[in-house]
């Protein structure tokens, strides 16, 4: 009776459903505009930017305020008048303290305008990549902070989507914190070293397949028939023309960044010119971890004297949705690296007399931050609970050789205990702190930093809780090498709440946090900054 009941709702979900449209729904080439306007797009863009920083740095506010705030903010963008529509369906919006370009990308993995019948001088593609070696042309010009996000399931590039409303309040901390950040610099640091303007990119792609109702008395099932035909969306959009992006933005950073030990001849000013950080939510994870593990892997193959690397300065995985199996062999890589090469990963005292000091980097001072970093709330039922039965309903016949492997064929990645390294609480104290993690994992909370630069310790009224962060491998992962790159990040639901809670003040502040942590330790390297 009740496989009935199901199949009679699953049919009249079907009938009534309506196919999501596939865009673009961003143009590269927009019909000419005026000064004026412009100018206009610009004030409508500070409105909303305004908004959005107050509630993303609004420690007071509640899950239910932010999600309040979202709803507001969509009706809002509805509401814009016909004439200013065109700010909002632009493929580059010229925000005053940072841009945003967006990339869309279709079912079968090509860029959607192109896909439409766009030449590729006129598309999405070409718009970002002139743009940025434009911006780079200058040799006295500013630098780039290049800020990649992957939206998940139910997103796309409209501007009333969350998602997009939801990113533009990790770009704002971004650029917040590297002002503050170049400020912090002595005056002969400073004098060298530009001011990175913030270039956010996000991959956009059809998040849903269909339109349908909800379930009568099924929480949240809203559109929850396809999750199945998006993840399989989302796998093939991992191999399509999003790799042209990714491999772009990867040689701007390699040919302008001061990753590994020479600069690139082709830099147009100094090492450290371009910084990249990636992040992927849920099904957008995986279409960042499936397209850059190539990339990943070789960071990790250097020599015992050499920092790791990966995709830009760091890859942010949230809430990730994709099974853990595909992560083993990155894993079992980055645990083995030290037993390949002999020696452990840079912060490991043994290095002090295996690599000899620098002028510029005095190896003893020197320690391994993450390429990678997972952060997986601990009340996200949608990745810990249903994606499990989904992956077992839908992958009987899958042939596994041990319990482990079975455990990893159906869990997403954050919830695999073997991979696990840290877990982030909150504590009572007046600062961020790190325990456990001496000689064992960098800690990315340093008090003087913490009061430079966060505006948010100036809300009045505002109790600020602060995180801990601790080292928490698994029984499995006791002896992980020390500073190992690759970071599992148990998330308490104090600070993300559940699968779309990741842009509260706490998290957007860790975000910027570890970017910024990852940069500056790369200028240090090379001449420019102070040690961590």
């Amino acid at each position: 009776m009740g496989c009935r009941i199901l199949a009679i709702w699953l049919a009249i979900i079907l009938s009534l459903a309506g196919c999501s449209s596939s865009g673009p729904f961003r143009s590269a080439t927009p019909d000419s505009t005026s000064d004026s306007v412009e100018q206009t797009c610009r004030e409508l863009y500070l409105t909303t930017d305004g908004a959005i920083r107050d509630i993303s740095t609004n420690f007071s506010a509640s899950y239910d305020d932010r999600k309040s705030f979202l709803a507001h903010m969509q009706s809002q963008i509805e509401k814009t008048p016909r004439s200013l529509q065109k700010c909002w369906e632009t493929a580059h919006e010229k925000h005053v303290s940072y841009d945003l370009y967006y990339a869309e990308f279709d079912d079968t993995g090509q860029a959607t305008d192109i896909a439409r019948g766009a030449k590729y001088g006129d598309s999405e593609l070409h718009l970002i990549e002139t743009s940025i070696l434009q911006a780079l042309s200058d040799k006295n010009g500013s630098g780039l902070n290049l800020v990649v996000f992957t939206h998940g399931w139910h997103g796309n590039a409209l501007a009333d989507n969350s998602y997009s409303i939801e990113f533009k309040a990790v770009l704002q901390d971004i650029q917040a914190r590297e002002e503050s950040y170049r400020a912090s610099l002595e005056a002969a640091i400073a004098a060298k070293r530009q001011p990175h303007r913030v270039i956010g990119i996000e991959v956009a792609w059809r998040g849903d397949s269909f339109l349908s109702p909800a379930i009568p008395f099924v929480e949240g099932s809203k559109n929850a028939a396809n999750v199945w035909d998006r993840k399989i969306a989302a796998e093939t959009i991992a191999t399509g023309a999003v790799q042209e992006l990714f491999a772009f933005l990867n040689q701007v950073y390699l040919d302008n960044s001061c990753q590994g030990t020479a600069v690139s001849s082709k830099a147009q000013g100094p090492c450290g010119r371009v910084h990249l950080i990636a992040i992927g939510h849920s099904f957008g994870a995986l279409i960042d971890f499936r397209s850059l593990t190539a990339r990943l892997e070789s960071g990790l193959n250097v020599d015992a004297c050499t920092r790791a690397y990966g995709f830009g300065d760091m890859t942010i995985l949230l809430n990730p949705a994709f099974e853990g199996a595909r992560y083993r062999a990155l894993f079992n890589n980055g645990s083995n690296r030290p037993a390949l090469v002999g020696a452990p990963y840079f912060g490991d005292q043994i290095l002090q007399s295996q690599c000899p000091p620098t002028a510029s980097a005095p190896v003893s001072d020197d320690i391994q931050i993450p390429t990678i970093v997972t952060l997986q709330s601990l009340g996200d039922s949608a990745t810990g609970t249903w994606f499990r039965r989904f992956r077992r309903l839908t992958t009987p016949f899958e042939k596994t050789l041990s319990a482990q492997e079975a455990l990893e064929k159906d869990a997403a990645l954050g919830w695999v205990p073997d991979f696990r390294t840290h877990s982030l609480t909150l504590t009572s104290g007046n600062a961020d702190q790190c325990l456990n993690m001496a000689a064992t994992s960098y800690c990315p909370f340093r008090q003087e930093k913490t009061v430079q630069a966060d505006p948010e310790v100036g809300h009045a009224g505002t109790h600020l809780q602060r995180l801990q962060l601790s080292w928490a491998p698994g029984v499995a992962t006791e002896k992980l090498p020390a500073f190992i790159p690759l970071w599992s990040v148990a998330v308490d639901t104090q600070i993300m709440k559940d699968h779309d809670d990741f842009w509260n003040p706490q998290i957007v502040r860790l975000i910027s946090v570890l970017f910024e942590d990852a940069y500056e330790q790369s200028e240090w390297i090379h001449g420019g900054g102070a040690p961590l």
